[in-house]
């Protein structure tokens, strides 16, 4: 389902007070030895300082991106974050540039876990034909995504078809870019990945990203920005390319570069990458040893 969309829908859901009295109770009969809080709600203050004790947390965007929220919302959000941090045991992040980025607490507080092996959304689709598209963005269309840098080297490469699939305001249009300006459900995602060659997150800030392990999932190399832990993902030549953020002439050099290698050969070894590295297996196990450190 959808998320709730901006201050209303937060707030809606805030003020809930019956589902948060009825988890509140099932904690309490469940007597757990760990509570472990995923990402950011304003009610996990009161979860945060009341099972502080045996409290572990994962945060995807420690601190928030440029433009990403705004106002109460953005200092709120802010706000939890630097709470849950202070009382957790261990906090998890998902790449070593995101742990360095993190000064308000001891680094040896700081777990680095991958993100994990996506090859779930295949589920949602058959591989039946071929690539009907050459590049695909994927994602919120957000100033700090770098979309507009990479719409502006569409420019000069009419030969290739992109599609942006992704909420956000556009008022731009090309005869070789489609924009799919809304929510993405399960199955479009995984239908608009089985029909890409490659994958580009031309990011101008970031922490990580769960596209990557997507495109992965899909046999899809990715074109990646060298912005916080993305190309701690990518292996150059292998399974992508990284390229400096904030550059339309180097994502057209990369877009050029990429196709003018064995796509299907890096699409492999993106495969066998999300086995070998983003093994849910592997991340349990280090986190129950967290869990018991």
């Amino acid at each position: 389902p959808k998320a709730p969309k901006g201050i209303i829908g937060a707030i809606f859901h805030t003020f809930n007070i019956s589902q948060h009295l009825a988890l509140r109770k099932a904690i309490k009969k469940y007597n757990p030895d760990v509570v472990h809080i995923l990402d950011n709600h304003p009610w996990y203050l009161y979860y945060g300082r009341k099972y502080k004790d045996k409290l572990f947390v994962t945060q995807h965007d420690p601190v928030l991106h440029e433009g990403d929220k705004k106002g109460l919302m953005r200092w709120l959000t802010n706000k939890v974050n630097v709470k849950l941090r202070k009382w957790a045991k261990k906090v998890f992040v998902h790449g070593h540039a995101v742990k360095e980025s993190i000064t308000d607490i001891p680094q040896d507080k700081i777990e680095v876990i991958k993100h994990g092996d996506y090859s779930f959304f295949t589920k949602y689709t058959k591989q039946t034909d071929m690539p009907s598209g050459d590049v695909l963005f994927f994602g919120r269309l957000l100033p700090y995504k770098g979309w507009e840098d990479l719409f502006e080297a569409t420019r000069d490469l009419e030969q290739y078809k992109f599609t942006f699939a992704g909420e956000g305001k556009v008022d731009r249009a090309r005869r070789n870019v489609t924009f799919i300006n809304r929510y993405i459900t399960n199955e479009e995602t995984a239908d608009l990945f089985r029909k890409h060659k490659i994958v580009v997150l031309p990011y101008r800030d970031a922490t990580q990203s769960g596209v990557i392990p997507i495109a992965y999932a899909f046999n899809k190399p990715v074109i990646v920005t060298d912005v916080g832990s993305l190309s701690e993902y990518v292996q150059e030549l292998m399974t992508g390319l990284i390229i400096p953020p904030n550059s339309s002439v180097y994502l057209k050099k990369a877009i050029m570069t990429i196709f003018e290698l064995d796509i299907y050969q890096m699409g492999d070894s993106c495969l066998q990458y999300m086995k070998e590295n983003l093994s849910w297996d592997k991340i349990t196990d280090k986190v129950i040893e967290a869990y018991n450190g």
